[in-house]
């Protein structure tokens, strides 16, 4: 057996699949993943706004039912700004999050739907008896040192026969902190990247995959299971079970959430494998061919019913003609607007005069 590569174009089974190139975005935090772009094409635009009616953050991760305990669990978007407001527009994905933020005192709350629920249709032939492996991921300020790794390799390893195409998918942060990267290519597995949080295309890399492969599987709690679900893969959880332990996350408290520590640590224990086999019995198989597609439940944990048309999305972020011409009458409009034809040094000159 030889080792595996890294590859950004996969044979499937003689149907060749070219992933989108990366296309770094960093200008503002509703870019995350390519959400901002997905917006701005489904509205008509060819360029995203970057002014909102208010201070605007979008949850793009999956936040089951079970994540109704506090507004953090359900929106971790709430602290993209450094500390839990409740003036800005918190978007989430389905009207039962809206209601429990609202509940809370976040009055700007609105469900849309997760931004994958605004990819544009297309036509992806989904092969038969091919897999996805995507093991759960890591962050790039997080550390499992006991989640084992080679284990989980032999499992895939043991049906990987049983398929005519297996292929694995990785965090761009495992493969920055070294996690599944080796066992998976030792083991004679071709590895792709999968979804970074700068790249505006992330969601279309993943919508290709998860609609190209028969079956997706994973061996812990994670939003590709809702997305794969959603696009149509036979989604499961299999093999050696990768919890998300809070001492794993010893360095986000103390960068963010220290005073939200008694929070987080309740979500680890309700996407551990005990909680997780309570609430989604179904995800759990024997083996990843038993799976079936659920695409119905994937639509209502993206939030699906919630998406919006183009009219309604335009006024709740303040891109109708009414609040562009609001907007840009004020100070704040004006000099957002200028703010692409300043030189940087410009600009530093007028900071300079404004401070003496």
């Amino acid at each position: 057996m030889g080792k595996g590569q890294i590859v950004d174009k996969i044979d499937l089974c003689g149907n060749f699949i070219s992933l989108p190139p990366r296309s770094i975005c960093y200008r503002h935090i509703m870019e995350a993943y390519g959400g901002l772009h997905l917006l701005a094409k489904y509205v008509g635009l060819k360029q995203p706004h970057y002014f909102f009616k208010r201070p605007t953050f979008w949850q793009h991760g999956w936040a089951p039912d079970f994540c109704k305990y506090h507004p953090l669990a359900v929106s971790g978007e709430i602290l993209s700004h450094g500390k839990m407001s409740k003036e800005p527009t918190y978007l989430v994905g389905k009207s039962s999050d809206e209601e429990y933020l609202k509940k809370c005192g976040y009055q700007n709350a609105k469900a849309i739907g997760l931004p994958l629920v605004y990819l544009p249709d297309r036509e992806i032939k989904r092969i038969p008896n091919t897999l996805l492996v995507m093991p759960v991921h890591s962050l790039s300020y997080t550390r499992h040192t006991h989640w084992n790794f080679q284990a989980y390799v032999n499992t895939i390893l043991s049906i990987k026969n049983d398929f005519d195409k297996v292929i694995v998918c990785i965090h761009p942060s495992c493969l920055e902190n070294g996690y599944w990267v080796n066992e998976f290519l030792d083991a004679g597995f071709d590895i792709v990247e999968g979804a970074h949080g700068s790249d505006k295309n992330s969601f279309y890399r993943l919508e290709l995959l998860m609609r190209s492969f028969e079956y997706v599987t994973t061996n812990g709690f994670g939003s590709h299971i809702a997305y794969a679900a959603y696009f149509g893969a036979k989604v499961s959880i299999f093999g050696n079970f990768a919890e998300h332990k809070s001492e794993d996350y010893e360095e986000m408290y103390q960068l963010t959430l220290q005073d939200y520590k008694e929070m987080h640590i309740k979500f680890c224990e309700l996407t551990s494998e005990n909680s997780l086999k309570n609430f989604f019995p179904f995800l759990f198989q024997e083996h990843p061919k038993n799976a079936i597609q659920r695409i119905e439940w994937g639509k209502y944990e993206v939030g699906f019913d919630a998406r919006k048309t183009p009219i309604e999305l335009k006024k709740i972020l303040g891109w109708d003609i009414c609040s562009k011409m609001k907007y840009f009458s004020s100070y704040q409009g004006v000099k957002n607007a200028l703010s692409p034809f300043i030189p940087s040094q410009t600009k530093k000159k007028i900071k300079a005069i404004f401070k003496v």
